[in-house]
């Protein structure tokens, strides 16, 4: 097998779909959602946040300018460039990005983060159940992890280009077909994770964690779900 073959091979193609395009002209127009989204969260300045799933910064950002130390992953290289860029442009050395799977946060030790926040982002992750456990795994002791998911089967234009897009993605390796966005949650609520008392907990353990109560009606030009879970 050639040295061509072997690499195509191993394209992971979930990173495939993220680099393709200019996600950052889309990303360009949810900013003011991001801040009033971080602006929600009582970020501090001696907080250290991840930012999972972080495209170009758009909640990020607006964390470290917050004077929290963040610092955001994601799977698309493009993104991350992109990232690294408005940051420094905007004088931020706190806040850095870089490469990585959400459902494997190799680089990342256990109990690090005070907060953990995944807009649109960790949503996508093909094995959730592992995705799940590795959030549990790098937040501290109280740490919170809070998500926003688009409500699957909605009838907006982000749902729908997501089906669309998904209808012609390649599975991820091992699956028979393409997992779509939106199994953390399929009603607008907020959920609490709780993690199981050993701090090995498995992703099953963690998966049977999640209890659900009302959350405000989503308006349907957001039409998000928000996760909202206390380690």
């Amino acid at each position: 097998m050639s040295s061509e073959t072997e690499t195509a091979t191993a394209i992971n193609p979930n990173k495939a779909l993220w680099e393709k395009g200019d996600f950052t002209r889309i990303a360009d127009t949810m900013r003011a959602s991001g801040e009033s989204f971080v602006g929600r969260l009582g970020v501090q300045p001696d907080h250290q946040v991840l930012d999972l799933g972080c495209g170009d910064g758009t909640t990020a950002i607006p964390a470290a300018q917050r004077g929290a130390t963040v610092r955001g992953i994601d799977i698309a290289r493009n993104l991350v460039a992109a990232g690294n860029a408005r940051a420094r442009g905007l004088g931020l050395a706190t806040c850095t990005f870089e490469e990585g799977d959400a459902s494997n946060l190799e680089s990342v030790d256990a109990e690090t983060f005070d907060l953990l926040v995944s807009v649109f982002g960790a949503m996508f992750a093909p094995r959730p159940h592992e995705t799940a456990a590795e959030m549990v795994r790098v937040v501290k002791p109280g740490g919170r992890i809070v998500m926003g998911n688009w409500i699957p089967g909605d009838p907006t234009l982000v749902a729908q280009i997501l089906r669309i897009s998904g209808s012609y993605s390649s599975p991820p390796p091992g699956a028979s077909s393409v997992r779509l966005p939106g199994g953390w949650r399929t009603t607008c609520t907020i959920v609490s994770l709780r993690r199981a008392s050993a701090p090995t907990a498995s992703a099953a353990s963690v998966t049977r964690g999640f209890s659900t109560s009302p959350a405000p009606r989503c308006s349907s030009s957001t039409s998000s779900a928000t996760t909202t879970a206390r380690r």
